[in-house]
């Protein structure tokens, strides 16, 4: 199953991410879309253009969208007008970073490579700092299939780490496992799908 998953902004950026829910409780993020400064006809159709062929199940969108406007319509009806139907994210903020990261601790989420605003906001991001858009908009993704209960992060307790934390102590776990210097993002579990870059999106559930 395939989620689209958005975080709005106008003056800040606009954020899209693609997630698909793969087995052994994974989910693999493997394409972005980030701009600013673009009216909503030219977001959708860029994020239309970057779904060809891919079966979307929903796509998420922060709740601020859905504040009425002067006019009385709001981000989210515009969306639906230019033909992405939106659904309300989660807004428990602590509660879907938790699960995020935990799922993170595990390996659980798989970034293609491509995804470099993803991937650069995830080493830049301190919690209790402005999160990332593009970040937001993952997370609104991993959140609602965590509801849907199609990913199960770990409820156990876990200390108070940020994303950064993460990856240092598994670059460093990796270090110690092979005695080399580990290559960039190597704790997170990146893979290329040779299938994105030939456009086949067939393998896509």
């Amino acid at each position: 199953m395939t989620l689209r998953s958005m975080d709005w902004g106008l003056d800040d950026n606009t954020a899209c991410t693609w997630l698909d829910v793969q087995p052994g409780n994974k989910v693999y993020v493997f394409d972005e879309h980030v701009a600013n400064n673009l009216d909503i006809p030219s977001h959708a159709r860029i994020i239309h253009a970057k779904s060809t062929n891919i079966p979307i199940h929903h796509t998420m969108m922060d709740a601020s969208a859905w504040r009425r406007e002067s006019d009385m319509s709001s981000v989210a009806k515009r969306f639906g007008m230019a033909g992405i139907p939106l659904v309300q994210a989660s807004r428990d903020f602590d509660g879907t970073v938790s699960d995020v990261m935990a799922l993170m601790a595990d390996d659980c989420v798989i970034i293609h490579p491509e995804c470099k605003n993803i991937l650069r906001a995830i080493e830049e991001w301190q919690h209790g700092s402005h999160e990332p858009d593009v970040l937001a908009a993952m997370r609104y993704g991993i959140a609602e299939l965590v509801h849907m209960g199609r990913l199960m992060p770990r409820r156990t307790a876990v200390k108070q780490r940020t994303f950064a934390d993460i990856i240092a102590e598994k670059r460093e776990n990796a270090k110690l496992a092979t005695n080399t210097r580990p290559g960039p993002f190597t704790g997170l579990s990146i893979k290329v799908h040779n299938k994105i870059s030939d456009g086949d999106r067939s393998w896509l559930m």
